[in-house]
């Protein structure tokens, strides 16, 4: 359960020179800019991190700008997550499949066709691969 802090905690208040609204607004100022700034630089730059950067901005310049972006729901940030986690799977088992296909033709493929013959575990394996390759559109 999280509790709420003060902000005069946060801005460390208590002090002479941290008593000074001026000193006080300006570590607020500071604080924004600093979150506006993360959520800008974040590596997957997201329609809730505009939201966030636009609201710290917004703070700092005394307007509503920040209304006028749009806040995704929960649902659908996650619905991305899993397209972007789907499209990522897709093609590193398209890189895989390209790999096992050039080894095959490099190792084993050039095994047989120079007559040597292939073990039960590595004809079992070259099936398995063949089968792999085939299902994912590759050619062998």
């Amino acid at each position: 359960m999280s509790q709420a802090v003060s902000t005069k905690s946060v801005i460390g208040h208590g002090t002479d020179s941290q008593d000074d609204p001026a000193v006080r607004i300006g570590k607020l100022e500071d604080a924004l800019d600093h979150i506006s700034r993360t959520a800008q630089n974040s590596r997957h730059y997201t329609r809730r991190l505009a939201w966030i950067s636009e609201r710290a901005e917004s703070a700092i310049r005394g307007d509503d700008a920040w209304k006028s972006v749009t806040l995704p729901k929960g649902a659908s940030t996650e619905l991305e997550r899993v397209k972007y986690r789907n499209i990522a799977l897709r093609e590193s088992v398209a890189a895989l499949v390209e790999g096992m296909s050039y080894l095959l033709e490099q190792t084993v493929d050039q095994d047989l066709a120079q007559g040597i013959e292939l073990t039960e575990g590595e004809a079992e394996a070259r099936e398995a691969a063949l089968r792999l390759i085939e299902l994912n559109g590759g050619q062998s």
